[in-house]
């Protein structure tokens, strides 16, 4: 499988995730992709992960994910995120601050974990590229390819084995 070749040995998403996201290079891309470009974190490490283990996705199907995915985002991760947010760095010492972050970490591999098994029941066998696959994730967000959106996409499909 595609995904030995950085060390993931079972290939599962949330330990796919946690070491692409670990990359040099790649957590910037990711958290650009979010704030500028209002595209899901978790959504595009599931697109690299497709393609490094030799999965695929269509446009539908990444709609369909989508659909599911949405209530969690906006119900737990998200208001977790912009309580973190509003907190601000200076409060990054506090005991609420690192609870809230705890707890927004642990909703996404919560939700990491999700996505595994529903990307599982519904991926094919097609190849497709990293950049391929996020860009059909884009569209399902409904975010489409402006020039720096495609240069982000390339750079974190190039850091995808």
């Amino acid at each position: 499988m595609k995904g030995d070749e950085i060390g993931i040995g079972s290939a599962d998403l949330p330990t796919f995730a946690g070491t692409l996201y670990a990359k040099a290079g790649v957590e910037p891309v990711l958290l650009a992709l979010q704030d500028e470009h209002d595209l899901d974190v978790l959504l595009m490490l599931c697109a690299c992960w497709l393609s490094a283990v030799g999965l695929s996705l269509s446009t539908e199907g990444w709609r369909e994910i989508v659909r599911r995915h949405q209530p969690w985002q906006l119900n737990v991760t998200g208001p977790l995120r912009s309580v973190r947010r509003y907190l601000g760095s200076e409060a990054s010492q506090s005991e609420l601050y690192r609870q809230i972050k705890e707890g927004e970490i642990a909703a996404e591999w919560e939700q990491l974990q999700r996505l595994f098994e529903w990307l599982s029941a519904c991926a094919s066998g097609s190849d497709t590229s990293s950049e391929e696959q996020l860009k059909r994730c884009c569209a399902a967000q409904g975010v489409l390819g402006s020039p720096i959106l495609t240069a982000r996409i390339a750079t974190l499909a190039a850091a995808t084995p």
